[in-house]
């Protein structure tokens, strides 16, 4: 399919001119089976990657997909496992055909787009399919310090409702009383406390994740405010946020989802702006690869290259400086003590233009 299907053959063609079919690696967001590619050395490479991270004092966090897996991945070819996805009803016929593939299987998808074609949907009303999952996720934690759960809210019971409630009520399941991820959570922290969860989430569902156990959750909102450029809205966003709100919250410019943020806010000068900005406040700071230097290619999830660039090494000298936060914001402490929330663009707009200032030198 990702070689085939026109649409995204034609999206290759536009972020990486001239790609061959040989490039094209398929989206790591459909999952054949919850292990390291052997491709790229499998459990063992893993664990010796991490050992030399760790020499270097770095954490290394891999990525889950817990929402849907490949629609050719292991668990789809296990005849005993086919009641972990989410089925068609054998009988109604108002159902959107889209959504299914020809055994019955149903793509996975959120409430508010298409199926995803390459995917198949996990069946989270089934206990039986939540007991495999936690065991994925106690395994998982082992071989890592911590985990970005993609499309994290999307396993809230409210979620999986809005997205399948009728089909899966037509096939006899009902609503689990608990959240999965509250028992998930509980269940890994018992043997993994360390470890730490970072939820891909939207649509306002952050503070429900993190009183299910998540460390820290994506703010969309601050990076669809600060793309405003709007500063009022800024500070009156930032000023309604409490201290502990914005530590549990991960603050980007840009990532695999988002366009460069070179490109997005207009130029390496505004989108470094928006990266101190944002680094400015307590929580996570997620700096995507090849940010430092500046690049404005898309790098296409599907794609195992991107389009090269000319070295800006203007861009990297200077980034480094305000990237490492701590030299001039050194904790959550300083900032609540020295500038609460009514007056936080008092400063953050100076330190904004010290930046741009010395970047421009």
């Amino acid at each position: 399919m990702d070689k085939t299907e026109p649409g995204r053959v034609g999206a290759y063609g536009r972020v990486l001119p001239g790609f061959t079919e040989d490039d094209i690696i398929g989206s790591p967001y459909a999952v054949v089976e919850y292990v390291v590619n052997e491709d790229i050395g499998g459990d063992e490479a893993l664990q010796e990657f991490r050992k030399k991270l760790s020499n270097r004092g770095i954490k290394l966090m891999l990525d889950l997909v817990p929402n849907h897996m490949a629609v050719d991945s292991e668990w789809m070819k296990d005849e005993e496992k086919k009641e972990y996805f989410v089925r068609k009803p054998s009988s109604g016929s108002d159902f959107n055909p889209h959504e299914f593939m020809a055994d019955g299987t149903a793509h996975g998808k959120d409430p508010y787009c298409g199926a995803w074609p390459d995917t198949a949907q996990l069946n989270y009303f089934n206990p039986a399919l939540r007991k495999a999952m936690t065991e994925v996720l106690v395994k998982l934690a082992s071989s890592c310090d911590g985990l970005r759960v993609d499309m994290a809210m999307l396993i809230l019971n409210k979620c999986h409702n809005q997205c399948w409630g009728p089909v899966l009520a037509a096939n006899g399941w009902s609503t689990p009383p608990d959240e999965f991820w509250g028992a998930a959570i509980k269940a890994m922290r018992q043997k993994h406390p360390d470890m730490i969860l970072m939820a891909e989430v939207y649509w306002g569902l952050d503070s429900e994740l993190i009183e299910l156990g998540f460390d820290a959750t994506y703010d969309k909102a601050l990076y669809d405010t600060t793309l405003s450029r709007h500063l009022d809205n800024l500070r009156g966003y930032i000023g309604s946020k409490s201290e502990a709100f914005l530590a549990h919250s991960t603050h980007f410019v840009e990532n695999h989802d988002e366009p460069r943020a070179v490109a997005e806010f207009g130029g390496k000068m505004n989108a470094n702006c928006a990266a101190a900005l944002q680094f400015a406040l307590p929580g996570i700071r997620l700096q995507f690869h090849g940010q430092w230097a500046g690049v404005s290619k898309t790098l296409d999830v599907h794609l195992r290259r991107h389009a090269q660039e000319p070295p800006d090494e203007k861009n990297e000298k200077y980034v480094p400086p305000w990237s490492d936060h701590r030299r001039w914001l050194p904790s959550n402490r300083f900032f609540h003590d020295q500038f609460p929330s009514a007056d936080v663009f008092s400063f953050l707009p100076c330190k904004v233009l010290q930046t741009a200032q010395f970047h421009s030198r």
